[in-house]
């Protein structure tokens, strides 16, 4: 059996969904309501690592408080990770980890990669 966590939000309609699926599923899954128990540095930095795309496809980097922060320049690998951290806000959602590997679930493509680990039909 996969071990399975989703870092949710219940105000976002694509993190709803993904937990939708998850309940779907019929698997056991953990949720991590990350605004309030946000993943460790390290935890994000391993995300990092794996995630398709970059450390930048976890940011959120369309928000007021990112722009704040980085004042148009192009912030490091670790900068993001630390921002992150400490504004959880800042984390795209939902993140779903299934036997270690993330998977930000926002796009179609993302679903249905997401469907095909849980193992559900289309």
């Amino acid at each position: 059996m996969p071990t399975i966590t989703i870092y949710h939000n219940g105000r976002c309609g694509k993190s709803r969904k993904a937990l939708e699926l998850l309940e779907q599923s019929g698997l056991e899954y953990t949720v991590v309501q990350y605004l309030l128990e946000p993943p460790t540095e390290k935890e994000i930095a391993g995300f990092a690592a794996q995630v398709k795309g970059s450390i930048r496809s976890m940011v959120r980097v369309k928000e007021p408080l990112y722009k704040e922060l980085f004042d148009g320049r192009s912030p490091e690998e670790g900068e993001l990770i630390r921002a992150l951290y400490d504004h959880p806000s800042l984390m795209e959602r939902p993140l779903v980890v299934v036997d270690g590997f993330p998977l930000i679930v926002r796009t179609d493509e993302a679903v249905a990669a997401l469907r095909d680990l849980l193992g559900l039909e289309g």
